[in-house]
């Protein structure tokens, strides 16, 4: 007898037959259940009292961390099934893990609602963009217009509203004066930023100024002012290219973002145009009003002086080229009757 109180014979056929069983056991299963290798391992080690106690704790903790990582699987999973969870005998843990669930699933479908709504409201304005597009297109063929001019129209509604049509007047209804200015300071701060005089205005009169621009697309070769014509208001070039004309045709210069042009017409005693402006590119700019105009800049001595010093250098460079421009078409003419 040993020790532990067994036979050292049978203690040693009971290794032998640990070898044999090894030897024939088949393929071990991957997913073994907790209850066969506690069986497999007692079988084995002869019933050792002292080893199934140890093994049985470890194997305890080992299948309490199993219990919970498959209840939070449950929880958080959306289309997981775990039938341990109704197992459970003690009636917290059932609550407990019920609560887990129903929280778990919430969050998923709040998650994926919220998914949905961005995307469909993505797609809401893309349609309705499509929408309109295509009932242009229908007034467009049952108007008989040429084809050039439909597709200057499709092209400014494009570049309008960037796919993706927004009914603007209708949402700042919503809204008080006070946040419509506040808005608009916001939505013209590239313009503000790029156009330099405005850097001398104060807020409040930004805020007036911002208030009164109107919108408006030109295209290319659109006419944005005639010369000769009356003028009643000045321009801010957001984004596009124009370019400026004598009255008989001479080009004078071209204007980019954040230039203005407009001014002398304000500014003079006749309040006529005294160049014309044709737009080279698609071209965004804002109009701004004769009397708010003279309300918000003659407020701000420097800027409306720096306005005026730009409006007779204007004067004096269109003039110029006119000038130029007359006399060598009178030049060119009396060569062309002299050799007559």
């Amino acid at each position: 007898m040993s020790k532990t109180g067994y036979a050292e014979e049978p203690l040693q056929l009971k290794k032998v037959k640990i070898v044999n069983n090894h030897e024939k056991e088949p393929p071990r299963k991957e997913n073994v259940s907790l209850r066969e290798k506690l069986w497999n391992f007692v079988t084995v080690s002869g019933k050792n009292p002292d080893t199934i106690k140890f093994f049985n704790s470890e194997l305890k903790i080992e299948a309490e961390k199993q219990r919970h990582w498959d209840n939070f699987r449950y929880a958080i999973h959306p289309l997981n099934v775990n039938q341990e969870f109704y197992r459970i005998e003690i009636v917290e843990e059932q609550l407990f893990n019920l609560i887990k669930y129903v929280t778990g699933k919430a969050l998923v479908i709040s998650v994926w609602m919220v998914t949905l709504a961005i995307f469909m409201s993505t797609m809401t304005l893309d349609i309705k963009f499509e929408e309109i597009i295509t009932e242009l297109k229908e007034y467009m063929v049952s108007k008989q217009l040429p084809e050039e001019l439909k597709i200057r129209m499709v092209s400014y509604y494009k570049f309008k509203y960037h796919k993706a049509y927004v009914n603007e007047k209708y949402i700042r209804s919503i809204f008080s004066t006070n946040l419509k200015r506040e808005m608009d300071v916001f939505l013209y701060k590239s313009l503000i930023n790029q156009v330099s005089i405005f850097s001398h205005i104060s807020p409040k009169n930004m805020q007036l100024i911002t208030a009164n621009l109107v919108p408006e697309i030109y295209l290319p070769s659109d006419l944005i002012i005639q010369s000769g014509t009356h003028g009643d208001c000045m321009y801010f070039i957001e984004s596009g290219t124009v370019a400026v004309f004598t009255p008989s045709g001479k080009e004078i210069c071209h204007l980019h973002d954040g230039d203005y042009f407009g001014e002398v017409s304000l500014l003079s005693v006749s309040k006529k145009r005294t160049a014309s402006v044709v737009a080279i590119e698609a071209t965004r700019i804002y109009k701004l009003r004769n009397k708010v105009f003279h309300t918000c800049f003659k407020k701000t001595e420097q800027a409306y002086q720096l306005i005026r010093e730009m409006a007779k250098k204007r004067i004096l460079q269109t003039d110029d080229l006119e000038r130029l421009f007359k006399k060598d078409k009178l030049e060119q003419q009396y060569l062309e009757n002299f050799r007559e």
